[in-house]
């Protein structure tokens, strides 16, 4: 009888430990390799606040008091959200403020009114100070891409970099390069460096497969005009 009481409840606690895991966290815009769930929206509430993961407060996110965070954004405030990334009616999302200070957390799905906006590659493009991306115009629609990140500070700094021509017509774009030859996304190698970049209006969301530089140098995240 004892034996068939451990067993029960080590089948309980395996069951919480999958149910804790299979939580959905949102402390940053996913970065897997399809970008289709990642759309652009206007705030439309007069203010609103950030919300709580469920390991920050139980119940959270929710409209309730405790579960709201001191960063907020306001109407009219542009922001990037993944649609796949949803907990109960709240969606994953980010705001990039004039300074270049990004905030992800949750917000409510009824505050965010989705709207499109034509690609519009051209200038350089900053994510926090460790990644700058330079889009420049080339002839017949297209556009050459060339970005630097880092990661570390003095000896320990490892660089990356990435270069290639787009289709500035297309909101969605993907390469990779094999030593110095751009080749399709879908034929990088298992070793070649692949990054997709998505044109958001005023937001550049970019995924790379973390083989474009030295160790834990990655270009992916929000970017924003500067």
């Amino acid at each position: 009888m004892r034996f068939g009481i451990i067993l029960a409840v080590s089948g309980l606690l395996a069951a919480d430990a999958a149910h804790a895991e299979d939580k959905l966290y949102c402390n940053s815009i996913s970065d897997d390799e399809d970008l289709s769930d990642i759309s652009l929206g206007v705030i439309t509430g007069r203010k609103v606040n950030f919300l709580a993961n469920e390991y920050e407060h139980a119940g959270c996110p929710s409209a309730d008091p405790s579960c709201k965070k001191p960063a907020f954004v306001r109407a009219k405030d542009k922001v990037v959200y993944d649609t796949d990334v949803v907990a109960g009616g709240y969606v994953c999302a980010a705001f990039v403020d004039g300074r270049g200070n990004e905030t992800d957390g949750w917000l409510p799905a009824a505050s965010i009114k989705p709207v499109t906006a034509a690609p519009h590659w051209i200038g350089t493009w900053k994510r926090d100070t460790s990644a700058e991306i330079d889009i420049t115009l080339k002839a017949h629609n297209k556009a050459e891409v060339s970005g630097s990140a880092t990661h570390g500070t003095g000896a320990a700094t490892h660089e990356g970099s990435i270069g290639g021509v787009i289709d500035r017509k297309q909101a969605v774009q993907g390469f990779a390069t094999d030593g110095d030859k751009q080749v399709a996304y879908e034929a990088a190698g298992e070793y070649d460096c692949a990054v997709k970049l998505r044109q958001l209006g005023r937001y550049l969301f970019v995924a790379d497969n973390r083989n474009c530089g030295g160790a834990n140098v990655s270009f992916s995240g929000v970017y924003v005009k500067r």
